[in-house]
């Protein structure tokens, strides 16, 4: 003869049962989803997806090279720490507001974030305009020197 405290005990390794496959039901299905949204994305050219791992690796990059810690970077454009992990590992986007706050505190173009130029700018505002040809002039030689050096590596 069973108790009334084993019947309890039963439902609720019932329940567990339940709560476990629900579980693992939910995880396969949305693990079927990101696969068709994945597959999607490819048969669209997957620009989109491109764009997002784009901009991530470039604040990441951004960052690291001005000596930041994401919860800095959060505070000079006012959003979470969290916020900057997920836009660096293209988990989320940012909204436009805060796309034109980074680009302003890393003093690149909203397209360089984007991916639209391949080239970040440098502002030389506060240079004669000698100052400034000197600086391109330098930048000139400088990517000359890259391209003859990779074009030794080939």
């Amino acid at each position: 003869m069973l108790k009334s405290g084993h019947y309890s005990r039963i439902a609720s390794i019932g329940a567990m049962r339940l709560f476990f496959y629900g579980f693992t039901a939910r995880q396969e299905q949305f693990t079927n989803c990101q696969a068709k949204s994945g597959i999607l994305s490819l048969l669209r050219g997957g620009e989109r997806n491109n764009m997002i791992i784009e901009l991530g690796e470039k604040l990441k990059a951004l960052r690291t090279e001005n000596h930041l810690r994401q919860d800095q970077v959060a505070r000079l454009v006012n959003v979470e720490k969290s916020s900057i992990s997920m836009y660096e590992t293209g988990m989320r986007q940012p909204s436009y507001a805060t796309l034109v706050r980074l680009a302003n505190v890393f003093n690149v173009s909203t397209d360089y974030l984007l991916g639209r130029t391949s080239s970040s700018s440098i502002d030389l505002s506060g240079l004669t305009a000698a100052e400034a040809a000197m600086i391109n002039q330098l930048v000139t030689s400088m990517t000359k020197k890259n391209k003859e050096l990779e074009e030794l590596k080939r």
